[in-house]
């Protein structure tokens, strides 16, 4: 009895069924208002949950498997075909969550969903030629099989290394150092200005709570609905101790002797600093679990020839230990925060903001950290400046650091992300290419060159899956060209001198 295949029809529409119901029931679309500026409302960093993108990409391997069935005449097209319609069947979906009260569209399901449905027509044409071409040699089979581990392998490792980095934590911040304004706790780095406010909120502020603590900053005297949880601000003016307003911190004293008393705010001229009588625990703790902080400031620099960088705050108990260190550097600001990639000084890596201060010109600034991603607010500018370690930065400068070979600056004027970017994926997927490449010769030794660009076209999709932890997941279109032009010189390389064919009689 010849053997019969499933009927393709049937199982499309089933697939189908199933995946509708499975993402949208009940079909309470109450918020249809929503979908016109669906885009606004997608997640794009999903759940930290891993079963969940497990369950997505099983969800869409039936439809991946009955679509490469359906196009059996053309094996290598449908391939890559069911991968397209999964994603756009998935994209779809998403869009009509949006008007679920109870759903939350993700960029990230889009990705799961795709390379399942990805995973089911490679089944179906493993399952295929299996059934209807004559079996290879033995080594031939284990040679596939080495290509598919080594791929598989890349993958894994590929997402699992896209995840947010633990190493730009504030897990290693010490709870036993003070706080510190104008100096180094040890006298060493002097800052000369005079300083008005200071504020400290143990976690981050996102833009419009961030808006709000500028402008009460920068406009003391106007009404200000500042009472944020667990924040601290000091106003510097009038004589000591300068307690916290809000009684959450301990206050800061002159150290080490009071200075003659001055109207107005206060005056740092290298002589004395302001130091915590007590350490702030409550906001290192806080901000260590939740890996955040915001620091507000008002200060204006006596002049631009200071270095070091002077402290205009810092949380330190010497000029080489410190959980966080605000400071003056001619005329940039420069942060360096503790963390475990970072290192006990902060010095592994620097935020620099250059042009930022002017001599005897006050400045209200806001700097909000959140697990890699600074952002600096400036009164004097409409727009934030902001920059974050993505995934490809922390995975290519992670081997240097660690050895202490060097050090990287972020500058928040002009940050290096794409230049990261673009390394990242030349360099891994270029790799990858020069390696799959000689492997799929060594498989298939008829091998036509339209197939093997299929086959590099293919490969970096699955890989793009961990772009779904990625803060900037929009950007997987670049991200993609970026990975087939690694792929293209490594396989090109790697196949330059392949020995030809014996023809045929």
């Amino acid at each position: 009895m010849p053997y019969r295949t499933p009927p393709v029809g049937f199982g499309l529409v089933l697939s189908v069924l199933a995946i509708l119901v499975v993402t949208l029931a009940p079909f309470d679309f109450r918020h249809a208002d929503r979908l016109p500026h669906a885009l606004h409302y997608f997640e794009q960093v999903g759940t930290e949950n891993l079963v969940e993108p497990i369950l997505n990409i099983l969800l869409f391997v039936p439809l991946g498997f009955f679509i490469a069935r359906s196009l059996r005449r053309f094996p290598d097209a449908g391939v890559l075909l069911a991968g397209l319609l999964g994603a756009g069947l998935s994209l779809g979906v998403e869009v009509l969550q949006v008007a679920l009260p109870d759903r939350h569209p993700s960029l990230r399901d889009v990705l799961m969903n795709g390379t399942g449905s990805l995973i089911g027509a490679l089944a179906w044409a493993r399952w295929y030629r299996t059934r209807y071409t004559a079996p290879g040699p033995p080594q031939r089979r284990r040679r596939l099989a080495t290509i598919l581990t080594v791929y598989a392998t890349l993958a894994l490792l590929s997402g699992l290394l896209g995840r947010r980095d633990p190493g730009w934590s504030l897990a290693n911040w010490d709870t036993d150092y003070p706080l510190v304004l104008a100096n180094e706790a040890t006298g060493d780095r002097p800052w000369h200005g005079t300083m008005c406010d200071v504020v400290l909120v143990p976690y981050a502020l996102d833009p419009p709570a961030a808006a709000s603590l500028l402008a009460s900053l920068a406009a003391p005297t106007r009404p200000s609905a500042f009472a944020m949880d667990q924040a601290a601000r000091f106003p510097l003016t009038g004589p000591a101790p300068y307690a916290d307003v809000q009684a959450n911190l301990p206050p800061l004293a002159w150290h080490p002797f009071p200075p003659p008393p001055a109207d107005g705010c206060l005056r740092f001229d290298g002589t004395a600093w302001l130091r915590s009588l007590e350490h702030p625990r409550r906001f290192t703790e806080a901000a260590r679990s939740r890996s955040a902080f915001t620091l507000g400031i008002v200060a204006t620099p006596a002049h631009l020839r200071q270095s070091g960088p002077a402290r205009l705050v810092s949380l330190s108990i010497n000029a080489s230990l410190r959980n966080l260190t605000v400071g003056q550097d001619d005329n940039a600001l420069v942060i360096r925060i503790r963390t475990p990639r970072a290192g006990d000084n902060g010095t592994r890596l620097t935020w620099r903001l250059p042009h930022f201060f002017d001599a005897d010109t006050s400045v209200a600034f806001v700097v909000s950290y959140d697990t890699g991603r600074l952002t600096v607010y400036d009164h004097r500018r409409p727009d934030p400046r902001t920059a974050a370690i993505t995934p490809e930065m922390s995975i290519l400068s992670s081997l240097p650091m660690a050895l202490g070979l060097g050090s990287i600056v972020v500058d928040l004027a002009e940050p290096m992300v794409p230049y990261w970017t673009a390394a990242y994926y030349l360099l891994v997927f270029g790799l990858t290419g020069l390696l799959l490449a000689p492997l799929w010769q060594m498989q298939e030794h008829r091998i036509r060159r339209r197939r093997l660009a299929l086959l590099i076209a293919v490969l970096p999709l699955p890989l793009l899956g961990w772009l779904s932890f990625h803060p900037d997941a929009l950007a997987f279109g670049p991200a993609y060209l970026l990975s087939v032009a690694g792929l293209l010189p490594g396989a090109g390389l790697a196949l330059r001198h392949r020995t030809p064919h014996p023809t045929r009689t």
